[in-house]
């Protein structure tokens, strides 16, 4: 691990928990921090309140040992998510008219006994203090709702930041809000590490 990246663990240690929502504290749960690899790469997650659905978003915050241009070349690929949204069996994008583009989803959860479908809306947004916003928007299908962002802060040509959320609620009685709340945290976090080891082969 350079010098360099180590300085920007420390970079990273600070962000996490000021850019962590306050939420995470009023719950009275503290965001955890841990290598992703041992080869580079640091994340730290909780969970945070959702509108409209007691299911909580799983948040994840990175430091990853790649460059912004190359992991926003990965996110926009949107017919790939299925490679690091490991319980997606399929992201077909239907329509693209410039940062905006119409996707088919399927996914599997529950250990593969439920199986989800949808369509949903992926943007990207530009920021104009140099982050780059990829949102996901559920916009019909037999799940409540399944939603994600992914926020790509550049730090310089080898290492970046990216925040990630994902919500996904199938409005199953049969499973309590906390166990999907603790399902979309988990995913979360394999997502990353799904992430960092496709931007490794890079």
């Amino acid at each position: 691990m350079s010098k360099q990246f180590t300085a920007h663990m420390g970079i990273f240690l600070v962000l996490s928990f000021l850019v962590t929502p306050s939420t995470a504290a009023a719950e009275g749960k503290k965001s955890r921090i841990q290598k992703i690899e041992a080869n580079g790469g640091f994340m730290a997650w909780h969970a945070e309140k959702a509108r409209g659905t007691k299911v909580k978003w799983g948040v994840v915050d990175a430091l990853l040992p790649a460059s912004a241009e190359t992991t926003i070349k990965l996110f926009r690929d949107y017919d790939n998510y299925k490679k690091f949204l490991k319980f997606f069996t399929t992201t077909k994008v239907l329509s693209r008219e410039d940062s905006k583009a119409i996707v088919r989803l399927k996914a599997t959860i529950a250990g593969g006994s439920v199986k989800l479908k949808a369509t949903a809306t992926m943007t990207e947004e530009p920021k104009a203090n140099g982050d780059t916003h990829f949102k996901l928007r559920y916009r019909k299908g037999n799940v409540k709702r399944l939603d994600g962002d992914w926020v790509v802060t550049p730090i310089d040509d080898k290492s970046c930041l990216v925040k990630m959320r994902l919500l996904v609620d199938p409005d199953l009685w049969l499973v309590s809000n906390d166990k999907l709340s603790d399902y979309n945290l988990v995913n979360s976090r394999r997502t990353f590490r799904s992430i960092k080891k496709i931007l490794d082969r890079k």
